[in-house]
């Protein structure tokens, strides 16, 4: 009872926090170190047995910082290469699908190994997987479509009203426009040399006057 306890507090929520993917990482580090550390300063010797002569302390040194260097290296490709792969969350379903056989194991839901239904059809099998995870997704992009398609349609509202906008200054414009011409019309059709003398005339008779 306590084991099935600690094993229902093993199931993870965050990728790579299984405690399967933590001892397969753990393993993977001392693997990594354990190369690391393998080229001995024997085998620096044989590569640099002149520098190796001439400069031992320096030798030993530039031997240790290759070292680190060589372990810092790989555990960073190691890491890209299982971020690549999605390694810790794949190794986190396995926990699950192991911890979930124990259970239906222990509730003898399974009585033998490897049990297959005679009558079960693979494709079958398999669309009761796939289909509900399809359908799911089909829900997801129908709702950002309806999402989307609001968007648009009060895109396109605000631009219906933007010309309307627009066409309302456009003959407000034109008919300022008309107006300025009809003006400049009637000043055209004024007689003009009249004018000028009629203002000369009144303009010497209050001359006199004074």
């Amino acid at each position: 009872m306590r084991k099935e306890q600690q094993e229902q507090t093993e199931r993870v929520s965050e990728p790579g926090s299984s405690k399967r993917y933590r001892n397969f990482y753990s393993a993977l580090q001392l693997a990594t170190q354990s190369a690391a550390s393998k080229w001995t300063y024997e085998d620096f010797k044989e590569c640099f047995p002149t520098y190796c002569e001439e400069f031992p302390v320096k030798a030993q040194t530039l031997r240790t910082q290759m070292a680190k260097n060589i372990l810092e290296v790989t555990k960073q490709q190691c890491d890209q290469l299982l971020a690549e792969h999605d390694a810790p969350a794949a190794t986190d379903v396995l926990h699950e699908i192991v911890l979930e056989g124990r259970a239906r194991k222990q509730m003898d839901q399974y009585p033998s190994k490897d049990v297959w239904i005679s009558n079960l059809e693979p494709r079958a099998a398999v669309h009761a997987r796939t289909v509900p995870v399809l359908q799911s997704e089909r829900d997801r992009m129908l709702l950002e479509l309806d999402k989307l398609a609001a968007e648009n349609e009060g895109l396109v509202a605000e631009l219906e009203a933007n010309e309307i906008q627009q066409r309302d200054y456009d003959d407000r414009t034109s008919q300022k426009l008309d107006a300025l011409d009809q003006v400049v019309a009637s000043f055209e059709g004024l007689p003009l040399q009249d004018m000028e003398q009629w203002a000369m005339d009144a303009e010497e008779s209050l001359g006199s006057r004074a």
